[in-house]
């Protein structure tokens, strides 16, 4: 897709973490648009980051929007099981539903790891509003250090 169709469409934001620039060129990598100033994103990319941030962000983390985020933190000292497993894919289904309307979640996979069974691992599959295109975010989850993994 052209980069000023999805820029349009989804939008442009501040990359994720954000970085600033002093260079006066103009160069595009990866989705990233690097200016003299802050770096951006846009398009698909741009979604991807928003949704890492959302997924990394507590509720009530953001002074001005209490509503943003997730509570996965809520079910840290869980018992492991099915039960847990669909807690946490209704939370994240929800959080997305409420909070990114670009994106429509097709399936939130979640299994525990063979060797330490309190680390979960989660995978969102997902696919923008106006495509069917495949899209997947992976993410940590460790139940018994309270602990939320990196999203990429």
């Amino acid at each position: 897709m052209n980069s000023d169709i999805s820029k349009g469409i989804y939008g442009q934001g501040w990359a994720f973490p954000p970085t600033f620039c002093i260079e006066g060129k103009e160069t595009t990598e990866n989705g990233v648009e690097v200016k003299s100033g802050v770096t951006l994103c846009s398009g698909v990319n741009d979604v991807q980051q928003s949704l890492i941030i959302l997924l990394s962000t507590q509720y009530y983390e953001r002074i001005m929007r209490m509503e943003y985020g997730n509570d996965l933190m809520q079910h840290m000292f869980d018992n492991i099981g099915e039960g847990l497993f669909e807690k946490i894919r209704k939370s994240l289904t929800v959080s997305i539903l409420n909070n990114e309307p670009r994106v429509v979640v097709d399936v939130i996979t979640i299994t525990s790891d063979r060797v330490t069974p309190s680390k979960l691992s989660i995978i969102i599959n997902y696919h923008l509003f106006d495509n069917n295109v495949l899209h997947r975010l992976y993410g940590m989850l460790d139940i018994k250090e309270n602990m939320t993994g990196v999203w990429r």
